[in-house]
C-alpha cells in the first residue's frame, strides 16, 4: 500500500485522491488551484507557448499567495507550486520546460506521449536536477510500459494508469481498468510507486471500482471539463452533459489529428471522442481533405461547431453519461471522494452477509 507516500508527496490532500487531469486547453489555472484547494491536485498543461504556461502558473502562484490556506498546504507553497504541470513531450522542449520548472517548482510534472521510453528518463532527469522537491508522472497504458519505465527511471515517480475508455489520447491498443489496475498492482507489488487510474471514471462508484481494483487515487478529465472553473466551450458542455451511452456515443480515432494538423502525435496513440458529423463523414467515405475544409470553416464560428451535427473535436471519455450538471470543482471532488467512501462501505455491508 502507497498510501503513506501519497500523503509524503502531497501533504494537504484528503483521502482517497482526487486528481484532475492536465486537458489541454481547457484545464487552466482556475480549474487547478480548485482542485488544489479541494484538498485534491490539479494540474494544467503546458500550452505550447511559454509564455502563454508562464502566465497561467503566476497567476496560480497569486491565488494562493491570497488564499486562507490549511497548515500543510501553506508549509508546501514555502518550496513548491502546489499543482502538477502537464507534457505531451513527444513535442515540446525540454530545455523550456526545465527553465519553467526550476522558477515555479510545480509539485508534480506529468509526462505523457514519449516517443521512446528513454525520453522519460531524460526528462525525468532534468526535471529533477531543476526541482528536487517535484514529483514525476508518467503516464502508461500497458503493464510492458510501466515495468519499461520503471526500470529506466527507478521508483521516485507516480504512474497513471490511462485505460482504453478514457477521452482524449491514449494508446490504440490497451485495456479497461477493470483488467489493467489488478494485473498492473501485481506487476509492481515489489516497488514502492503509487498508481493512478485515469480512464472512464465520473463519480464515486467508478472511483471506488479503481480502487479496489488496486489504484491508490483517481484522475477525471471529462468530468471536469462540465466543471464551472474549466474553459470548456458551452456548446462541447451542452453535448457532454446530454451524452449518453458513451461505448455507443463515443469513438477512438486519428481522423481529429489528421484534420488538426497534429498528425505528428506518435503513432500508437489516437483519441476518443464524441461523434459528430466529421467522423459521420468519415464513415460514409467522405475525402477527408474535405472533412478537413469543413473543420476549418466550423473554427470560425466555435459557437455552433459542437454537437451531433457539430465538425469541432470533442474529446471525453465513455463516462459522459454519468456527467448530467455543471458543478464546481470543489463539488466534484468532494461528492466523488464521498460517493467512493459509501459504495465501499455499502460492499462491505453486503459482504458481511456473504458466505465463501
Amino acid at each position: 500500500m502507497t498510501t503513506s507516500k501519497l500523503i509524503r508527496l502531497l501533504p494537504w490532500i484528503q483521502e482517497p485522491l482526487i486528481v484532475s487531469a492536465p486537458m489541454r486547453p481547457f484545464a487552466a489555472h482556475e480549474l487547478a488551484t480548485a482542485v488544489t484547494l479541494a484538498k485534491g491536485l490539479g494540474f494544467v498543461p503546458n500550452g505550447n507557448q511559454t509564455v502563454h504556461t508562464r502566465s497561467e502558473l503566476e497567476a496560480a502562484s497569486k491565488i494562493f499567495d491570497s488564499a486562507a490556506l490549511p497548515q500543510a498546504l501553506g508549509d508546501v507553497l514555502k518550496h513548491s507550486l502546489p499543482i502538477g504541470l502537464g507534457y505531451q513531450i513527444y513535442q515540446e522542449s525540454l530545455e523550456e520546460a526545465v527553465e519553467l520548472i526550476s522558477e515555479f517548482k510545480p509539485i508534480a510534472v506529468w509526462l505523457f506521449a514519449a516517443r521512446q521510453n528513454e525520453d522519460y528518463a531524460r526528462w525525468a532527469e532534468a526535471i529533477l536536477g531543476a526541482s528536487p522537491n517535484t514529483t514525476v508522472w508518467i503516464q502508461v497504458g500497458t503493464i510492458a510500459e510501466a515495468l519499461a519505465v520503471v526500470k529506466l527511471c527507478g521508483e521516485e515517480i507516480v504512474l497513471v494508469f490511462q485505460g482504453s475508455d478514457a477521452g482524449g489520447h491514449g494508446l490504440q491498443h490497451s485495456a479497461g481498468l477493470i483488467t489493467l489496475l489488478p494485473e498492473a498492482a501485481d506487476a509492481l507489488s515489489q516497488y514502492n510507486i503509487p498508481i493512478l487510474a485515469a480512464g472512464g471514471i465520473s463519480e464515486g462508484r467508478g472511483a471506488a471500482a479503481a480502487l479496489s481494483l488496486g489504484a491508490d487515487g483517481i484522475v477525471m478529465g471529462t468530468r471536469f471539463l462540465a466543471a464551472s472553473e474549466s474553459k470548456t466551450p458551452k456548446g462541447f458542455v451542452e453535448q457532454i452533459l446530454h451524452g449518453k451511452d458513451g461505448g455507443r456515443t463515443t469513438r477512438r480515432t486519428r481522423l481529429f489529428d489528421n484534420i488538426r494538423g497534429t498528425s505528428d502525435f506518435p503513432s500508437e496513440y489516437n483519441g476518443r471522442a464524441l461523434i459528430n458529423q466529421s467522423i459521420i463523414d468519415e464513415d460514409d467515405g467522405i475525402p477527408e481533405d474535405e472533412t478537413k475544409q469543413e473543420y476549418e470553416d466550423a473554427l470560425r464560428d466555435p459557437a455552433t461547431g459542437y454537437g451531433q451535427k457539430g465538425r469541432l473535436v470533442s474529446y471525453a471519455g465513455t463516462g459522459i453519461g454519468l456527467v448530467t450538471e455543471i458543478k464546481s470543482a470543489r463539488e466534484i471532488v468532494e461528492e466523488t471522494r464521498r460517493g467512493a467512501v459509501h459504495a465501499i462501505e455499502s460492499i462491505q455491508h453486503r459482504a458481511s452477509r456473504w458466505r465463501v
